[in-house]
């Protein structure tokens, strides 16, 4: 906890390690900070200078440039004190800013939102009416016919017919729901279910045996502890992806143990899905508001997202917890805090 308060220079700890000492000229500090603040306001194409039309080879061109111009690498033995994790952050977001616009489908649906330039009035009008006009001709196309094939008027079947109908598909869909059910087929058979009670939801018979089935596959499925130890073996087997999503299924089953949380957290965090790891860091530590090791992540991410102020806000949560169980010394911690 020291550590953490010095680094961020609320204390002065001469018998820590301290962090802080950079030996950056100001004209590289104003043009790291002037670059850290364009990441978070420009979109990707301004960040790197390119046009929404650029090739490939000009993407990576530049992208490149900045990597090299930003790497911790150019400032071999250099003290960078917290201007450190800014080089880090700079090189992170440029690398997913790279593998964005290098994918030809993931660039086109970020160019459509933030780099494709705006259409004239004229242009959106002139499209609208185009559209409209082929969705009016879809639907003559499509129209029923006054009369069929032998001349003879359609007839509009009545409210009672079509009511009559749709009852005799539930019934037909829940008796292919028993037949898959006795086959072992559950999850088809629960589907089955859903579908029959779209068509007559006033069904009681049906609604009681979705209940049944619904119940019997939470059984057979198995609880969070089944798709925890699942996970922990896809892990072990470099498997991170499958491990990912076995730990989403996982924490909705509301786990009572951190460690499902603190897992997926370290995973998307090794991915460097920084804001799906904090969204899980936030879930777990509003469930288990005590455990001082998930909260001690949310301080993490919050640093390594250079959320200094949340950072801080966390870590003075987790001194006052400390007071409250008598852990350290309440006046130290007023003295820290002011």
């Amino acid at each position: 906890v020291l550590q953490k308060f010095a680094s961020m220079g609320i204390i002065d700890a001469p018998g820590l390690k301290q962090e802080d000492e950079c030996d950056l000229s100001e004209k590289e500090r104003r043009e790291i900070d002037v670059f850290v603040k364009k990441l978070e306001e420009k979109n990707y194409f301004e960040i790197l200078g390119v046009s929404p039309e650029a090739d490939t080879e000009e993407i990576k061109d530049a992208s490149i440039m900045l990597i090299r111009r930003f790497h911790p690498d150019r400032f071999f033995r250099r003290k960078l004190g917290p201007y450190k994790r800014k080089l880090e952050h700079i090189v992170t977001r440029l690398q997913a800013i790279s593998e964005t616009l290098a994918n030809p489908e993931s660039r086109k649906i970020y160019a459509e939102q933030f780099g494709a330039p705006r259409k004239s009035t004229h242009a959106v009008r002139v499209e609208y009416e185009a559209v409209r006009e082929e969705k009016e001709e879809k639907k003559k196309e499509q129209a029923v016919p006054e009369k069929d094939t032998a001349g003879r008027p359609h007839r509009k079947k009545p409210g009672v017919e079509l009511i009559r109908e749709r009852i005799k598909k539930a019934r037909r869909l829940f008796e292919e729901a028993a037949q898959k059910e006795k086959n072992g087929d559950i999850s088809g058979a629960i589907l089955d279910l859903q579908l029959a009670l779209a068509y007559d939801p006033f069904c009681r018979e049906y609604q009681e045996a979705l209940s049944r089935l619904k119940e019997l596959h939470e059984r057979k499925t198995g609880s969070w502890e089944n798709f925890y130890q699942e996970a922990l073996s896809l892990i072990a087997q470099g498997e991170t992806e499958k491990a990912e999503k076995v730990l989403l299924r996982c924490i909705t089953q509301k786990p009572s143990s951190p460690d499902p949380y603190r897992d997926l957290a370290s995973l998307l965090l090794e991915k460097g899905k920084e804001d799906k790891a904090l969204e899980i860091a936030k879930i777990a530590t509003n469930e288990f508001e005590d455990n001082l090791e998930l909260r001690m992540m949310l301080v993490s991410i919050y640093e390594r997202m250079l959320q200094y102020d949340r950072a801080l806000a966390e870590m003075k949560k987790i001194l006052k917890f400390l007071v409250k169980e008598g852990r350290i010394d309440g006046k130290i911690v007023q003295s820290f805090v002011r």
